[in-house]
C-alpha cells in the first residue's frame, strides 16, 4: 500500500524532511498520520492491496465526528479496499471500532457531496458568487434531514479540508 508518507516515516514517529514538506503542502494532520500507520499495520498482510494508494483519512479530529471515518483512495482502488463481500472494510470497522466510508478521490464538489451523502438524494448544487468567494449551496429535501450520514457542519468542514471549498446545506 502507498501512503502520502514514505515507508521509513510509516515506521518511525518522526517524519523525514521530504515527507514533512509534502505533509505541509497537503495540510495532513498528525492524527491522519497516526491513522495511516494504524491502517498500514492492519492491512499489511493483504496481498490484494499492495498497489492501493491511500490519499487521505478523515476521522478523530475537528473535521469529522469521532465515531465516523472516511478513507479516501484512488477511484480504481475503492473496490479493492472494500473487499469481496465487504470483508476488508468489515475488518477495518472492527479494528477502528467505528463506521468507515471508503470514497474515491473527489475531482469536484459534486462527486464529494454524492460520495459522502450516499444515502440521501441531493436535489441540486448551486454556486453562489459572494464577495468573499464561491459558496456551494447543497439542496436537500426536508424529509431526508434525519437520514444524513454526517451533519451539514461536518460536510462543510470536509469539503473545506479536501477541496478548499465553502459549502452550505439547505433543506427545502
Amino acid at each position: 500500500m502507498e501512503f502520502p508518507i514514505c515507508k521509513v516515516c510509516m515506521k518511525n514517529e518522526l517524519l523525514c524532511n521530504g515527507c514533512a514538506k509534502e505533509v505541509g503542502k497537503k495540510e495532513i494532520s498528525l492524527e491522519e498520520i497516526t491513522n495511516f500507520r494504524q491502517l498500514n499495520k492492519i492491512l499489511k498482510s493483504q496481498k490484494s492491496l499492495k498497489d492501493v494508494k491511500i490519499k487521505r483519512i478523515l476521522g478523530k479530529s475537528s473535521t469529522i465526528r469521532k465515531n465516523f471515518m472516511i478513507i479516501m483512495a484512488r477511484e480504481e482502488d475503492v473496490s479493492k479496499l472494500i473487499g469481496k463481500e465487504g470483508s476488508i472494510v468489515k475488518k477495518l470497522v472492527r479494528e477502528f471500532d467505528r463506521p468507515i466510508r471508503i470514497i474515491g478521490e473527489p475531482t469536484d464538489i459534486n462527486s464529494l457531496v454524492n460520495d459522502i451523502l450516499f444515502s440521501v438524494p441531493v436535489m441540486g448544487i448551486n454556486i453562489l458568487y459572494k464577495p468573499e468567494g464561491k459558496v456551494y449551496r447543497v439542496r436537500i429535501s426536508n424529509k431526508h434531514r434525519d437520514k444524513l450520514p454526517v451533519s451539514f457542519g461536518e460536510l462543510a468542514n470536509i469539503s473545506k479540508y479536501l477541496l478548499n471549498a465553502k459549502v452550505d446545506v439547505i433543506f427545502e
